[in-house]
């Protein structure tokens, strides 16, 4: 069994018991949260009632774990900090192991990944994904934490069609062998029950307890948001998960009698009944907001009026097709919730409009696809569409309108005429008629790639994709503002140059 950053499985110091020689019967209960997605003031109750509950229990009882998605770089302070506010709230609260979701594993770089498991005051615990000789990951294969009852500790993360690998190039392993072998390594180890934490979904985690029966005691789940106010058994598998959106935090209380779970009861806890927030959480949080004010407090430009959100959509296009040097440019719906008042327009104000996490890329369409979108932007089949997927914020916005920059053309009763396409990435471009079999340079985002995440027919066949990983619209937007003269060479009526 592997340990990434110990070389073997991580054992944590056990205290004294006195009562463990007295009773063969032990009682532990495990609190846990998943999928928070930086709702901040759900946290700061959920936080207040763990040190509560805890301090009632008595804390050699309880073991809490978060089971990922704790951040969401939507937020922020979240983004800003580049997740260091989570790893101090969930230090604070007195987490005993985390295993990473998606949104700490596949939006931050493996630096910041490293950076966030180096400042947390507890492990990150993920078995499926292991370090390679070119990158590696500061988490642990397993974790042995001892509660009067030891317990071994394992984390797995869905896949995502080797995410881990395409991302970071980590080593995305074998679910459900490298689990089986690592729940055998801890038992060799001394642990008398066996934890899988699980950001996996609750789908899949009712497959692993089917597919390795007697492998986990309990396995405590993530990322399907699935709200279990009774605990699931499969194959003798306890199963449960709390929600999501600091909603819930869960509890699982244990009987165990000669290392064996001989009763169970789980119940969900609603954030909403909780007592007030906890100060020190309180304290934490307002500190790294304190520290994020510096960058979000920045002017981007002046606005003479003000910008529907279509019209937003469209400044949005242009700056990205400057931006990337691309002769047209493309944004859909998605890019803002609403549009911007006149006056100034600071980088919170950017944050708060466009919440979803867009990557910027540049690829090529054809004159014919070109021509086939512009018929199609103006369809409600398309605009319509409701978009539900990883990396929108929020869920359920429409995909369009879909808006273009450096493409000119007339709308005809039989659809666009006279398209003309910008030569050059300019302010201020000559432009040339469109010819179907030529193929053009396109500023847009990943997501336009393709049909399937861009909601548009016409973008299927695109070529030549080229994006920056871990590089964001807002990333693009703030940076192209830093440039001296930027409102004035987007040439936009209602930019104050």
């Amino acid at each position: 069994m592997s340990d990434a950053a110990a070389g073997g499985v991580l054992q944590q110091a056990a205290p004294p018991y006195p009562w463990q020689e007295s009773t063969m019967t032990q009682q532990l209960t495990i609190l846990h949260t998943n999928d928070l997605h930086a709702h901040y003031d759900e946290w700061l109750q959920c936080a207040g009632f763990i040190k509560r509950r805890r301090a009632e229990l008595g804390a050699e009882r309880v073991l809490f774990v978060d089971c990922g998605d704790h951040c969401d770089i939507s937020a922020s302070v979240c983004k800003l900090s580049q997740g260091a506010v989570h790893a101090d709230l969930l230090s604070d609260a007195g987490c005993d192991a985390f295993v990473p979701g998606n949104n700490e594993m596949f939006r931050f770089s493996l630096e910041q990944i490293n950076a966030m498991a180096a400042r947390s005051r507890f492990p990150w615990v993920l078995s499926t994904v292991g370090s390679t000789a070119s990158a590696s990951l500061a988490a642990h294969a397993s974790v042995i934490v001892d509660k009067g009852i030891r317990l071994g500790l394992l984390g797995v993360i869905e896949p995502m069609d080797d995410a881990v690998g395409r991302l970071h190039g980590l080593e995305s392993r074998d679910c459900v062998a490298t689990l089986r072998d690592e729940a055998a390594a801890l038992r060799a180890a001394g642990a008398e029950l066996v934890i899988l934490l699980s950001h996996y979904g609750l789908r899949d985690d009712q497959r692993l307890a089917r597919e390795l029966p007697g492998c986990f005691d309990v396995i405590v789940g993530g990322h399907s948001h699935s709200q279990l106010a009774v605990a699931e058994t499969v194959g003798g598998t306890i199963i449960v998960q709390a929600g999501g959106m600091g909603q819930f935090v869960g509890e699982l209380e244990l009987t165990i009698t000669d290392g064996k779970v001989v009763a169970h009861q789980a119940r969900l806890h609603d954030s909403g009944a909780f007592a007030a927030a906890d100060p020190e959480q309180r304290r934490i949080l307002d500190s790294h907001q304190q520290a994020a004010n510096g960058v979000l407090e920045r002017e981007l430009f002046q606005l003479a009026a003000p910008l529907s959100k279509p019209e937003l959509v469209g400044l949005l296009a242009s700056i990205n097709r400057l931006a990337l040097g691309t002769q047209i440019g493309l944004m859909f719906g998605p890019a803002a919730i609403e549009g911007l008042p006149a006056g100034t327009v600071r980088v919170a104000d950017l944050y708060r409009v466009s919440k979803s996490m867009l990557t910027p890329a540049s690829f090529k369409l054809s004159g014919r696809q070109i021509r086939q979108l512009l018929t199609e932007r103006l369809e409600a089949a398309y605009n319509d569409r409701v978009v539900m997927g990883i990396g929108f914020r929020p869920q359920g916005l429409p995909f369009g309108p879909l808006e273009v920059a450096g493409l000119r053309w007339t709308e005809t009763a039989t659809g666009p005429a006279d398209i003309a396409v910008a030569v050059e990435a300019s302010p201020t471009p000559v432009y040339q008629p469109l010819a179907d079999d030529e193929w053009y340079s396109v500023a847009g985002l990943t997501h336009l790639a393709n049909s399937e995440n861009g909601g548009f027919p016409a973008l299927d066949g695109s070529t030549e994709l080229r994006f920056t990983r871990f590089t964001y619209l807002r990333d693009v937007v703030c940076r192209y503002f830093e440039s001296p003269g930027a409102s004035a060479r987007l040439g936009h009526p209602k930019l104050i140059s």
